[in-house]
């Protein structure tokens, strides 16, 4: 890089002033003077989430996807409330998402709690060839 200061960074590699980058790091863009990109973003999901109370836990008779999905929703509902600056939850979260469905392609059979639409794709021809292939990978 050749910097041997801040202000060389700024200007080198930045590109920008180092007062603009101060004005940028303190959260102050003096771009949003002349277009402000917030005012028209639609909103996330999770900022019109459910509250807590009013959610039900997912049971569908077969224990260990129930426990799956029910940690994986708890992880969630954390995300939503609370954030989750370093990603760590949602790696737990994607994480149990390769459980559910490890466990759902392990079974001989849908259990008949799944929800519907789950029962259909595992009863699917490609659904058959696919499990045929990865036991054949376990073996």
């Amino acid at each position: 890089m050749g910097c041997s200061t801040w202000r060389e960074y700024c200007q080198n590699v930045l590109g920008y002033s180092e007062s603009h980058i101060r004005r940028l790091i303190a959260g102050r863009n003096p771009a949003t003077v002349i277009f402000d990109g917030s005012k028209s973003r639609t909103p996330l999901i999770a900022e019109d989430a459910v509250p807590l109370s009013l959610l039900t836990r997912f049971e569908s008779g077969d224990a260990v996807l129930d426990a799956f999905i029910n940690e994986q929703n708890y992880i969630l509902r954390q995300i939503i409330e609370k954030g989750d600056s370093d990603a760590h939850f949602l790696y737990k979260a994607s994480t149990l998402e390769g459980k559910i469905i490890r466990h759902i392609w392990s079974q001989p059979e849908p259990h008949d709690g799944w929800p519907l639409l789950v029962q259909i794709i595992y009863r699917s021809p490609a659904a058959k060839k696919f499990r045929r292939h990865l036991n054949r990978d376990d073996e």
